[in-house]
């Protein structure tokens, strides 16, 4: 009988170690490896500025930098966890999960290990592409073409600046003035050439 007792306590104590094995948890957040298996999808910021435009409801967007830093400039409709935080389940837990995590930050990699994290919290998360930095060059401050861009080229920065202006409580308002360049083309009268082919 003794045998019995001592092969089940045996038996609960390899299961028990067995478990602990298989279920590997993130402890630190910042040691956490980005590989090609694990790479994090990306949105764009442009994509972003739709969803906060369209007023769509389907995710989440969460800035990881430091409240100091979100305070010089934040995303409408985030907020903030900053990413040493996110690490405690009682930060995490606050993020729906019924809905896509955007994460958003000055430091790429920072933003794909916490991707990486809320992904094996079972969050279906992404980037955004060029984080904080493209947010504010590409949605906030569009780059103006040259003068001598093409049609579309104009037309999708008036486009950019619209946004710029929503997102910044400016309206629908228009673009600033770019001056065009007419390119014209003049004929060349040619010459008869003496004795040419």
């Amino acid at each position: 009988m003794n045998h019995k007792k001592i092969f089940a306590v045996v038996m609960v104590l390899f299961g028990l170690l067995m478990l602990s094995l298989g279920k590997k948890e993130i402890q630190d957040i910042s040691s956490i490896k980005i590989n090609p298996e694990n790479e994090p999808l990306s949105i764009s910021p442009h994509k972003l500025a739709e969803y906060i435009i369209e007023k769509n409801l389907s995710y989440t967007l969460v800035d990881i930098r430091e409240d100091s830093k979100t305070a010089k400039l934040q995303v409408d409709g985030s907020f903030t966890l900053p990413f040493l935080s996110l690490a405690k389940k009682e930060n995490y837990s606050t993020i729906e999960k019924n809905k896509h995590v955007f994460l958003i930050g000055t430091e790429i990699l920072k933003m794909k290990r916490a991707a990486v994290f809320l992904a094996s919290k079972g969050f279906e998360t992404f980037i955004i592409a060029g984080g904080i930095n493209a947010w504010k060059s590409d949605v906030l401050n569009p780059i103006a073409p040259n003068a001598d861009g093409s049609d579309e080229e104009f037309s999708n920065y008036k486009y950019r600046i619209a946004i710029s202006n929503f997102l910044q409580g400016k309206g629908f308002g228009s673009a600033p003035v770019v001056k065009r360049v007419r390119r014209t083309l003049k004929r060349v009268q040619s010459e008869d050439a003496d004795g040419g082919c």
